[in-house]
C-alpha cells in the first residue's frame, strides 16, 4: 500500500497567501499583494451591516406612526410600498405580520412572520419577535400546544 504524501500539492494560487510566497522555485519575483486588494474568495457578510435606503427608512417610520395611530390599513399599504422596493427586508415582512395580527388576519400574520424568519438569518431579536407573532396566531386558532412550541422557539433566540 502506498504511503500518502506529507503535504498535498498546491493546485492554483492560494488567494490568502502573498504572491511572493507562491512561486519560490521559479526564481522570479512576483508583486506583493497590498492590503487594499480584495482577495479572490467569497466573503459572506452580515446583511444588517448594510444601511437601508433612505426611502425604506422613511416608509418604515411612517408605517410605525400609522400603527401607533391605529391606521392599520394605511400602515399595511405603506409597508407594502416599502416591500416593492426591497422585498428581502425581514423587518418589513415582520411589520406586515404584526399589522395582520392586529387586524385579526391570524393565518396571514403567521405566514408573514414565517416568511420574515426566512430572511432574518442574522437577526435573533427579529426572529424571536416573529416566533411570538406565530405563537399568538396559533393561540388564536386554538392550537395551544403548537403555540407553546412557538414560544419556546422564541425563547431560544432571546439568549
Amino acid at each position: 500500500m502506498e504511503k500518502p504524501p506529507e503535504q498535498l500539492p498546491r493546485i492554483g494560487r492560494d488567494p490568502l497567501t502573498p504572491s511572493s510566497e507562491q512561486a519560490p522555485d521559479t526564481g522570479k519575483t512576483t508583486r506583493q499583494r497590498t492590503s487594499r486588494e480584495i482577495p479572490d474568495v467569497a466573503v459572506r457578510t452580515d446583511p444588517r451591516s448594510e444601511r437601508k435606503p433612505l426611502i425604506i427608512a422613511r416608509l418604515t417610520d411612517q408605517a410605525k406612526n400609522q400603527i401607533r395611530q391605529g391606521q392599520l390599513e394605511h400602515a399595511f399599504a405603506t409597508t407594502e410600498r416599502a416591500l416593492r422596493i426591497d422585498s428581502r427586508d425581514p423587518s418589513l415582512w415582520s411589520m406586515l405580520a404584526e399589522i395582520q395580527l392586529k387586524r385579526g388576519n391570524i393565518h396571514q400574520a403567521e405566514q408573514l412572520a414565517r416568511k420574515s424568519n426566512l430572511f432574518a438569518e442574522w437577526d435573533r431579536r427579529l426572529r424571536s419577535k416573529n416566533w411570538r407573532i406565530i405563537a399568538e396566531a396559533l393561540k388564536r386558532k386554538g392550537a395551544t400546544s403548537e403555540s407553546e412550541d412557538a414560544l419556546r422557539r422564541a425563547e431560544e433566540f432571546d439568549d
